[in-house]
């Protein structure tokens, strides 16, 4: 019925419309809008923008990251995907979902603090970052990994800027930073340098059940925001 409901407004003649909301699956987040995205084609009939209906997601349930996101469900193929406004061609996850259960998981956390306060910081996060350092905006997978004494290394991947871990001085590529990788209480901390930069990248940020927000500093006139989301394979959710 729910895809049945979805098809009936595939084509509407305005670009995003919104319309009541029914049959949206029990979450601990709440639906709060609808929208209709109609498919979308250049001069050359390829297509640019794929027919979905849009529903816009309050993570506000108990342990959820607050965070608002909009959840695709796609009119022409099967697939659900979430989303972080405004970064629109970032899917949460770097993949389409089976299930809105599985998008709106991953969008707001699954519902459970996945870090509470003296856990592990250990896992995969996705990076999104409003740095201009590339184009679109810097993002990445960033493996985490959480030792003795909230000590912190990490890996990346999918990462234009090819960065990596290092420590501080008098490691040689902290580039004279004194930051230590560490969490400690809500307070993170992470010293990353990009490859062939002679400058690092330091992360202070502040964590927040399966997300982490904050500023990265590099120079002092090229800060920039970072928010990094706790990722999960099919076996997690």
């Amino acid at each position: 019925m729910l895809r049945h409901f979805f098809r009936g407004f595939a084509y509407s003649a305005i670009a995003l419309t919104a319309i009541a909301l029914t049959d949206v699956p029990a979450s601990a987040s709440q639906a709060i809008q609808r929208f209709n995205q109609p498919e979308q084609r250049d001069a050359y009939g390829r297509l640019t923008v794929e027919a979905s209906v849009i529903t816009v997601v309050s993570c506000n349930g108990p342990g959820e990251n607050g965070g608002q996101f909009y959840i695709y469900q796609y009119v022409n193929r099967p697939g659900f995907r979430a989303v972080r406004p405004p970064y629109w061609g970032q899917a949460i996850g770097g993949r389409d979902f089976a299930s809105y259960e599985q998008a709106n998981y991953a969008a707001c956390g699954g519902g459970v603090t996945s870090v509470p306060t003296g856990g592990s910081l250990t896992g995969t996060y996705r990076l999104t970052t409003s740095c201009t350092w590339t184009n679109p905006a810097w993002s990445a997978l960033v493996n985490l990994y959480q030792g003795p004494g909230g000590s912190l290394t990490a890996t990346t991947s999918d990462d234009k800027l090819s960065t990596s871990w290092t420590g501080p001085t008098p490691a040689p590529e902290s580039m004279g930073s004194n930051m230590k990788s560490q969490v400690s209480g809500s307070t993170f901390n992470l010293l990353l340098h990009p490859k062939g930069w002679v400058s690092v990248l330091e992360f202070t940020g502040t964590v927040n059940g399966s997300r982490i927000d904050g500023r990265i500093h590099h120079y002092n006139t090229d800060d920039c925001n970072f928010t990094m989301i706790r990722q999960y394979s099919s076996t997690d959710e």
